[in-house]
C-alpha cells in the first residue's frame, strides 16, 4: 500500500506543480496522468487520482510564470479549466479571485490575453 500512496502523493504534487506553472502539463504522463486536447475538449486519462485543490494564489503563480508565452498560457488555461477530474479550483469568494477565474475561462476559450488579466493575477498574489 505504501507504494500506491507514495505514487498518488507524487502525482498530486505534480498536478499542483502544473497549476503553479512549475512543470509543463505534458509531464503529468510521467505520473500516470494522460491529458489530450481534442478540439475544445480536454480528455484526462488517469489512474485513480483524487482532484487536487488549487487556490487562486496557486493559479495566479502559474499564470504569471506562463504569461510570457501566450500559446503555453492558453494550453495551460485549457488544461486547468477542463481537467476537473484532477484539478479542483478552490478560490475564495472575492472580486480578484473571481476575475482570475473569469480570465482563465476566457483564455481557455480563445479570447485574447490582456495586460488587465496579468494585473489580476498579480493582485491575487499581493493579497496572499
Amino acid at each position: 500500500m505504501r507504494g500506491v500512496e507514495s505514487r498518488e502523493r507524487l502525482a498530486s504534487k505534480a498536478v499542483l506543480d502544473v497549476v503553479r506553472g512549475e512543470k509543463p502539463w505534458r509531464e503529468l504522463r510521467d505520473y500516470g496522468i494522460g491529458i489530450r486536447l481534442v478540439g475544445s475538449d480536454v480528455k484526462v486519462l488517469a489512474d485513480a487520482v483524487a482532484p487536487v485543490k488549487a487556490t487562486a494564489a496557486d493559479t495566479a503563480r502559474g499564470w504569471l510564470r506562463l504569461s510570457g508565452d501566450a500559446s503555453a498560457l492558453r494550453e495551460w488555461a485549457r488544461v486547468l479549466h477542463g481537467a476537473v477530474s484532477i484539478v479542483e479550483l478552490d478560490f475564495n469568494a472575492d472580486p480578484e479571485s473571481d476575475n482570475l477565474l473569469d480570465a482563465l475561462w476566457r483564455v481557455a476559450f480563445g479570447e485574447r490575453i490582456t495586460e488587465e488579466m496579468n494585473t489580476t493575477a498579480r493582485k491575487v498574489l499581493m493579497k496572499k
